[in-house]
């Protein structure tokens, strides 16, 4: 006679790109006989873009950049003044192309870029600046770890080199932190800033305001 049993089987998470099968294997040695389950554990959406900001000049411009993605997507603008190149396919093309007309206010300007698949969503920020010169601040320190200085103005926006390669976009309190303890020279270049405030000056050796 056939008898009811109920089997209780734990499956973790699946923090992977892909899906994962396994098989559970019920054995009887005495009468020699097995019956497999096979097992199916979809894998974890994603949409990655390679940076989750980008900051570009006034001049009309084309912004380019490439998405991981295992589901297909939707691309939105927050703003018209940001479209969608005409020959991107964005459920084909793992490469996104967008057409940036040139900025002719007297300010920087923002907007996003959304990608969307069913619960996943995933924005993209873009800063336009405002047509006219940059600032540049340089400062020389040997610290391991810096702070950037803060920059207060109308619609700020500033691109931060560390002196060892790296290079950031600015946002408020951001830190670097370097693999060597050693002399840096840190150039930011900044729009919209009135005023700088740097944190302390522990460490530095040298600022160069001549261009700010």
């Amino acid at each position: 006679a056939f008898s009811d049993y109920t089997h209780y089987i734990t499956v973790k998470p699946n923090e992977t790109y892909d899906s994962r099968e396994a098989e559970i294997i019920f054995y009887s040695e005495s009468e020699d006989i097995y019956e497999t389950v096979s097992v199916v554990q979809l894998q974890k959406d994603a949409i990655i873009a390679a940076k989750s900001e980008y900051i570009l000049e006034a001049l009309e411009t084309e912004l380019s950049f490439k998405v991981s993605t295992n589901v297909e997507f939707e691309v939105q603008t927050s703003v018209d003044w940001i479209q969608l190149a005409p020959d991107t396919r964005a459920l084909e093309e793992v490469e996104l192309s967008f057409v940036l007309e040139k900025n002719e206010t007297t300010a920087n300007r923002e907007g996003y870029i959304i990608l969307t698949s069913e619960n996943i969503e995933q924005k993209i920020r873009v800063v336009q600046l405002v047509r006219g010169d940059s600032n540049m601040l340089t400062i020389t320190h040997n610290n391991k770890l810096f702070k950037a200085p803060m920059f207060t103005g109308t619609s700020v926006a500033a691109v931060i080199e560390w002196g060892d390669g790296k290079q950031d976009n600015y946002v408020m309190d951001i830190t670097h932190e370097y693999s060597t303890q050693k002399t840096y020279t840190v150039e930011i270049q900044v729009w919209g800033a009135d005023e700088v405030t740097l944190p302390d000056i522990v460490g530095v050796s040298q600022i160069d305001f001549t261009k700010f």
